[in-house]
Formats: structure tokens, C-alpha cells, sequence
């Protein structure tokens, strides 16, 4: 596996794929590599194990709530944002 910093891989990519192409697929893939990550948050903390959900639910409440919502609406928002762009 090779590894790149975000302005080594948008160089690797225009290289590749010509500007117009690479620049956007640079942009996609920066996307998906962050909603990846915030989706992982998101099931590591909500998603992987019921006793967790249980343990975080009785130390703070509210916090979490309000952290799930985000976190959950933030990645849908993403998603949803790339899919209108897409279907036109």
C-alpha cells in the first residue's frame, strides 16, 4: 500500500486522470475517506456493542444524544448533499 499526503495524491491523480477528472475525483475521494472515519466514530461509540450504548446512556445523556444526532446527521447531510449533486 502506498502512502500519500492529500496533495501527493491530488498530483497522483490529475497525473493520471488529466486535470478536470483528477481534481474531482481528489475531492470525492477526500470525502468519502472523511465520512468513512466519522462513520466509524459513529458505530464504534452507538453501533458496536448494546452494553456500551447502555454505559454511555447512564454517564451523560444528554451529551451523547445531542453527540449521536450530530454525528449521524452530519454524515446523512454528506451523503445526501452527494446524491442530489449526482442525479442531476
Amino acid at each position: 500500500m502506498t502512502t500519500r499526503t492529500a496533495e501527493e495524491a491530488k498530483c497522483y491523480y490529475v497525473e493520471k486522470m488529466g486535470e478536470a477528472l483528477g481534481t474531482q475525483f481528489d475531492l470525492l475521494w477526500q470525502e468519502v475517506a472523511w465520512l468513512h472515519m466519522k462513520w466509524g466514530e459513529y458505530v464504534e461509540l452507538f453501533g458496536s456493542k448494546p452494553t456500551r450504548v447502555e454505559l454511555l446512556n447512564q454517564t451523560a445523556p444528554v451529551f451523547l444524544d445531542n453527540s449521536g444526532c450530530a454525528l449521524g446527521g452530519h454524515v446523512a447531510s454528506h451523503c445526501a448533499a452527494y446524491g442530489q449533486a449526482g442525479s442531476g
